[in-house]
């Protein structure tokens, strides 16, 4: 009776160790995660910033050119 005891408590340990083994694991892929995540938030604000300054530069352009246009009809 205690040796079936025994192998139960081992079955139960060696079920731990691979329960601690997968969590292992999931650690590894929500680091992969988070390293992709850094990686896809850094070129999305990279690109967001492009596009804001391709913006900014079209409006100084269009605003410049409107000056333009009313100085050519004032004249």
């Amino acid at each position: 009776m205690i040796a079936r005891f025994a192998a139960v408590d081992q079955r139960f340990a060696s079920i731990d160790q691979h329960f601690a083994s997968i969590d292992q694991r999931f650690d590894d892929i929500n680091k992969r995660f988070d390293d992709l995540q850094f990686w896809l938030q850094l070129v999305f604000g990279a690109v967001v910033l492009m596009f804001a300054g391709l913006i900014a530069q079209w409006l100084l352009m269009w605003r410049r050119l409107i000056k333009i246009e009313t100085k050519d009809v004032e004249s």
